[in-house]
Parts: C-alpha cells; structure tokens; sequence
C-alpha cells in the first residue's frame, strides 16, 4: 500500500489546486447565470466546459459595496482552464472586475481516517495529491500574489511561450470575429488578449533575454 504521509501536518486544513477549475469571482448579477456563462463569447471561447456552478451567495467584492457573484468552471482539460485564467483575470465586465484562480478541493475525511469512503458520489480527493498542488488554507486567504502565482502556473501549463501553441492561440481570434461580425456582442476579453497582460509580456521578456544569452 501506499505510504502514509507524515502525521504532523493537518491535512483537513489543506486544499488541493484542480488545475482544470477556474474558479471566478466578480461576476454581476446579470452574468451569474450559467446558461450566459457557457456561450462561446464567454468562457466556452477557451475550451470544452463540463460543468458550471454559479454560486449565487452574494458578496461584497468592492469598496462600493456592491453585491457580487462567483462561479466555478469545469474544463475537459488543464490546458483550457490555464487559458481562461490567464484571459479573464483582472478585466472588467459590466463595471466589475473579474478575478480568476484555479478551483480547489480537500481531502475526503474518511480517507484521513483510513476508512473507505461509502460515498460514491463524494467531490473530495481520496488519493494523494502532488506536494506543489497542496496549499494550507490561511495561504490562500492572506495571500495578496495568489492570483498572480496561479497565473504563472497557467502560463506553463498552457505553454503559451512555444511558437506553435501561440500560433494557434492567434488564430482563435479570426473565428470569433467571424462568428458574431454581424453582432455586437460582448463577452470576457479573446483569447489572444493573454499576449497584452503585463505578467505575460514580462515573462516574454525575459524569455528573450534568456534565449539570447544562452
């Protein structure tokens, strides 16, 4: 069987990175619903979605007060939820400004346990995860780089620095220009806008400067 993992750490404080969850937070009312969400101007523009959860538990996300909404977004991949992190985060839709992270999890209880989980349909991990995918709670909530650390990790995942994935990446922009030529439509910023992010353009730079030096 497997080693167990050591014993002084407190694993139920813990959560899990699901690199395929984009989990959004911002969102106005008139965006929380799933069926808006889902359409290819929004976030079916970066991959395949599998599910969408709108959590319609209001908040007060800016200095105004004004009540907000989040969402969790299911992808068919890592790669697709690494495009749609590093795309919508930091725009602002409809007077709000979006914010993006990977979606976590926990761990099951009974499997800290050591107990079978009778839970056939339990959301929480029953295997151990990846050390770098592990994050203890209290980080995640006093962290102000969060963001900025999960975009990075989105930027190696989606490889978005090799030629021929930003040639595609690109390419995107045609068809859904295409798509609504006849309409004016709005939705979370195209795909190729990632290239425009500061983040990206500084890891870009020096990408180059690592090239030319080596």
């Amino acid at each position: 069987s497997e080693k167990a993992k050591p014993s002084n750490i407190n694993y139920s404080n813990i959560r899990i990175l699901q690199k395929n969850i984009v989990y959004v937070i911002g969102l106005s009312s008139s965006l929380a619903d799933k069926e808006i969400l889902f359409q290819p101007n929004f976030f079916g523009q970066y991959g395949n979605i599998l599910k969408i959860v709108v959590n319609k538990n209001g908040y007060n996300q800016n200095f105004q007060g004004e009540t907000t909404y989040s969402a969790y977004i299911t992808y068919s991949s890592q790669e697709e939820a690494s495009l749609a992190l590093l795309a919508i985060d930091n725009c602002v839709i409809d007077g709000h400004v979006i914010r993006g992270s990977f979606g976590t999890t926990k761990y099951c209880t009974f499997f800290l346990q050591g107990i079978e989980c009778s839970n056939k349909e339990c959301l929480y991990l029953h295997e151990w995860a990846k050390d770098e995918d592990c994050i203890f709670k209290e980080d995640i909530n006093g962290n102000k780089h969060i963001f900025y650390q999960q975009q990075k990790i989105a930027m190696q995942i989606a490889d978005i620095f090799n030629p021929e994935k930003k040639r595609i990446i690109l390419s995107k922009k045609k068809f859904l220009s295409d798509l609504y030529e006849s309409e004016e439509i709005g939705g979370m910023p195209g795909i190729e806008t990632i290239y425009n992010k500061h983040i990206v353009k500084d890891f870009l730079k020096k990408e180059r400067k690592y090239s030319y030096n080596s």
